[in-house]
């Protein structure tokens, strides 16, 4: 029974994140085909960051937990290659984003 459950919490954790993802990516406001002191003047005066910025980082944060939780169901269920590969991915992940962010 735990390892449904723990199934079902991995699902819905990323799904959730996935949804969350989108939706921030969508919040963000965009600038085209304009010179870059226009578009550093409207961000730094643009709303929209700090909302579109805590959705994307609910949606990292969900994202990690369904990742981890995933591991876990596939440990119990004796699959602990994959568990060992889902392991690795998900410190390239966050190794990838700490160099992204700088």
């Amino acid at each position: 029974m735990a390892l449904r459950s723990n199934r079902q919490r991995a699902a819905g954790e990323l799904l959730a994140g996935a949804v969350l993802a989108l939706v921030g990516n969508a919040l963000y406001p965009r600038y085209s085909n304009l010179d870059d002191v226009t578009v550093y003047r409207r961000v730094a005066s643009n709303a929209p960051w700090l909302p579109a910025n805590f959705v994307l980082l609910v949606s990292f944060l969900l994202l990690v937990a369904g990742t981890l939780t995933f591991v876990s169901v596939l440990e119990e269920r004796g699959a602990e290659e994959l568990a060992r590969l889902g392991r690795t991915a998900l410190t390239i992940q966050r190794t990838g984003d700490r160099l992204a962010s700088g």
